[in-house]
C-alpha cells in the first residue's frame, strides 16, 4: 500500500508545481469529475503519473453531474503550463 501512496504524493507534486515528467510510450488522459474538483490526468504506457490538474468545481453534486456545460468548459479551460 505504501508505493500507492507514493504515487499519489508525486502526483500532487505535479499538479501543485505544474510539472511534468519524463515519459515513455503513449499518453493516457483520465478526467475525474468530482464532488469538489475536477481532476486531468495523464499517465504514460506504464501507468506512471506524467502531469496533471485540478480545478474546484460544483458542477457534480451527489455523484451526479448537474452542470454539463460546466464541466465541459471547466475541463476546455483547464490548460496547465506544461507541454508534452
Amino acid at each position: 500500500m505504501n508505493d500507492y501512496n507514493n504515487v499519489l504524493v508525486g502526483f500532487s507534486e505535479l499538479i501543485k508545481n505544474e510539472e511534468f515528467r519524463p515519459y515513455e510510450g503513449d499518453l493516457r488522459l483520465g478526467v475525474d469529475l468530482g464532488t469538489a474538483n475536477i481532476v486531468v490526468s495523464v499517465v504514460d504506457s506504464n501507468n506512471t503519473p506524467i502531469a496533471g490538474a485540478s480545478y474546484p468545481s460544483t458542477v457534480v453534486r451527489d455523484g451526479i453531474v448537474v452542470d454539463f456545460m460546466g464541466a465541459s468548459r471547466a475541463v476546455r479551460n483547464m490548460k496547465p503550463s506544461w507541454k508534452i
